[in-house]
């Protein structure tokens, strides 16, 4: 079991990579970076042979499916996002829960122009 909620995100990230990919463009979402942190420790990962890339379509748009080696381990992942100076992972929604998060969204939005009419 995880101890620390800061370490929640990385073990998502690192199960899938690790099991059936993950997409590129949420790779750096769900760790809560930008894209340009996301993006160079990628390269990093992919030039020191931790990784492989994939070229797919995901959500209309191309990107890549990073997976992981055998090369690669938790630690790896974790000394790369210190490396990028962020500061521990608040607040993180898991992705299975944002659809749902913009559908109450959209609902309540779709409820107050209702009761303007």
């Amino acid at each position: 079991m995880v101890e620390d909620i800061d370490e929640l995100p990385i073990l998502e990230v690192y199960t899938a990579l690790t099991q059936s990919g993950y997409p590129q463009s949420e790779f750096w979402k769900s760790l809560r970076l930008n894209s340009r942190d996301g993006s160079r420790i990628l390269k990093r990962l992919w030039l020191n042979g931790k990784i492989t890339r994939e070229t797919i379509e995901f959500g209309g748009r191309k990107t890549y499916l990073i997976k992981a080696t055998d090369k690669f381990s938790i630690q790896e992942l974790k000394e790369c996002l210190r490396k990028t100076g962020n500061k521990p992972l608040m607040n993180f929604i898991a992705p299975d829960i944002t659809p749902r998060i913009r559908q109450a969204v959209d609902l309540r939005k779709k409820t107050e122009r209702l009761e303007k009419l």
